[in-house]
């Protein structure tokens, strides 16, 4: 039932910046249940603590802490589970920023286009849809889908391909899906030496620097399985949704489906300059994806995803 959470579209203001920065501040601390009292009491300390959370992850730069942080969510949504809506309606916000009226109080103190954040922000997703705290399915849906195509509808509408502020929100959402998508298999049993010499694996909470950023293979496995289960559907939607933003570079109708020329050079083309930059396989630079357009990205994204799903 997890897929019928909606984001939470309450328009409050954040009035207490301190509410939970004691568990922020020490992420494993016990959660004292006084504090899950007035989460489930209070919509707006449920709204604080979204806010206050969601700033520190934005400036986290200890993946472990960040880990720490995101399960300690998943414990509060655990206890009150309304906070499943206001994680989603935060990830709206943060993916439709020039058209999102809910956690105004977030975007003012987090820059959606400063890029550097994307990997955190990818990394506490994950791990709140691997622990259950919201489906796949309903980030896909309720965040990742409007976002890219509210990029195609104001093109539609006249904005020049481009417009970096107004598309700040859609390549955060590509960012996110390439990080939600990407394969999160455990590490090989020869990444574990073991004294005798041999290969042996060893307990997984040793391990704190896998490259998806996700510390416990507990969750990555959990990720996995959330691949797995997401319906077809949404997966269809969400490439087609890809697929519309990458194709959103004047080649094809503006008003009508990608163009078949379009949808052969991000899916089948063999040879060009694009293929060799965004083909299947083969990673590019950081520097090249984080300064390429919009569009280019979308290709990108779509083809990363459709080699792992």
């Amino acid at each position: 039932m997890l897929f019928q959470v909606e984001p939470s579209t309450a328009n409050l203001k954040l009035k207490d910046r301190k509410f939970g920065i004691d568990y922020i501040v020490n992420p494993k601390k016990a959660i004292d249940p006084l504090t899950i009292k007035l989460l489930i009491e209070s919509p707006q300390n449920q709204y604080n603590l979204v806010c206050n959370v969601l700033m520190e992850v934005s400036e986290c730069n200890d993946t472990e802490k960040l880990n720490d942080i995101a399960i300690l969510c998943c414990e509060f949504t655990a206890q009150c589970s309304s906070l499943s809506s206001e994680w989603l309606g935060a990830f709206v916000a943060l993916s439709n920023d020039t058209t999102a009226e809910g956690y105004q109080d977030l975007l003012s103190q987090v820059s959606v286009a400063d890029q550097s954040i994307y990997g955190r922000l990818g990394t506490f997703a994950a791990i709140l849809i691997a622990r259950n705290c919201f489906s796949l399915q309903a980030f896909v849906i309720s965040v990742a889908i409007p976002s890219l195509l509210q990029v195609w509808e104001k093109t539609k509408e006249g904005m020049p391909p481009g417009s970096k502020e107004n598309e700040v929100g859609s390549r955060l959402s590509c960012h996110l899906l390439l990080k939600l998508f990407q394969s999160v298999d455990a590490f090989p049993p020869s990444f574990y030496p073991s004294s005798s010499g041999g290969t042996s694996p060893k307990a997984a909470a040793s391990v704190t620097h896998h490259p998806s950023g996700i510390r416990f293979s507990c969750d990555r496995h959990l990720l996995s399985s959330a691949h797995r289960t997401i319906p077809v559907g949404a997966i269809i939607a969400v490439l087609k949704a890809i697929l519309v933003v990458g194709d959103a570079d004047g080649k094809g109708d503006e008003d009508s489906a990608p163009s078949k020329t379009g949808i052969s050079k991000l899916l089948g083309g063999r040879g060009g300059s694009e293929d060799e930059d965004y083909g299947l396989g083969i990673t590019i630079s950081a520097s090249r994806m984080d300064n390429s357009s919009l569009s280019d990205f979308a290709k990108h994204t779509l083809r990363q995803i459709c080699s792992q799903v």
